[in-house]
Formats: structure tokens, sequence, C-alpha cells
């Protein structure tokens, strides 16, 4: 269950640093509005299945695929929520995505350059049988190491900006674990 950020948190209640962050941190609030809460609001994040997301997205992911050495920046990023499962893996965020970061703060004037320094791990996923590696926010990364193990099922809140290669890149802003029936 998500947790409600308050001021003053009860000392049971998990709450996650990435939501008390200021929210010059938060830089997607002119990107892409409603992000300018000072709560997470999970409702802004549609719920998609992996492969409905890059179906949407399959113009952009074509053309990063026939010149992998061009990252390719979405112009009009979008935000969703996608069941995943954690592979239990975590890692050094690959170059590729590094670069599509980058690229992203340069293309966008509402992207400070410091922005990189946000993302620095990534989470391998899998879903609809393939493995995904996404950057997680620095700040959750302390929480993915005590709230959830390989092969749990969890939803990523995340942004698409874009491709490299054949890899879609989105970037986590916060993580849910699914409960199962």
């Amino acid at each position: 269950m998500l947790s409600t950020p308050r001021l003053a948190a009860a000392p049971l209640q998990r709450v996650h640093i990435a939501r008390l962050v200021p929210l010059a941190l938060l830089w997607p609030a002119l990107l892409w509005p409603g992000l300018a809460q000072a709560q997470f609001d999970p409702s802004a994040y549609p719920e998609v299945s992996m492969s409905v997301l890059l179906k949407r997205h399959a113009e952009l992911l074509a053309q990063a695929k026939a010149d992998p050495a061009q990252p390719r920046v979405d112009d009009t990023p979008q935000r969703y929520r996608v069941l995943v499962t954690f592979r239990g893996e975590r890692r050094a965020m690959a170059d590729n995505a590094r670069a599509l970061i980058k690229l992203l703060s340069e293309e966008q004037p509402q992207v400070p350059r410091s922005y990189l320094d946000y993302f620095r791990q990534e989470i391998g996923v899998d879903a609809d049988g393939r493995t995904y590696w996404m950057p997680v926010r620095a700040q959750l990364v302390p929480f993915v190491d005590t709230e959830i193990a390989g092969g749990d099922p969890i939803y990523v809140y995340a942004v698409f900006i874009g491709a490299v290669g054949p890899r879609p890149v989105l970037l986590v802003n916060e993580f849910k674990k699914a409960q199962m029936q």
C-alpha cells in the first residue's frame, strides 16, 4: 500500500524519502502537469501492460532500433503504472540509459542538467516474457532493498522518456508491491 507523506509521520508508517524531497528536485513538475504536488499522485499514472506501452511508442522504438547509436527522446514523455515482476537484481545504470537522460536534459529546457544525478541505479524486471532494466530514483533504492524481493510482482510508476537501440527507457518514480489474489 502506498503511504501518504505527512509532515510528522507516525513512527510505524513507511514514508518514502523520495516523496519528501523539495519541489526543486521534482523537475518534471514543469514538464508534466500534476507533478507539482508535494504528494505522489498514483492516479496520474494510468495502468497499462508493458505490451500496450510498447505499442503506444512503436514508432519511436522502431526509429531507435534502426539507428542504435542515436538515443531517441520522446517529445511528450508519458507516465504509466505497469505490473512487472522484480528480478531481485539491481545494477549501476547502463551507459545508454545515462546518455538518454543526458539528451533529455539537453532537449527539454525544464529538465536541469543535474537530473542525471537523480538516477544512478536500475532494477531488473520481467514483463511479457522479456527482461527490462529501469532506472530508479536514487531516493527509492533503500526501499527496493528492503521492501521487495526477487519474484515479487510490483507496480512501477514510471515515465517513458524514449529509447536507445531496442531498449525502451522508463524512469521509475515509485513502486508498490502488488497484492495478487
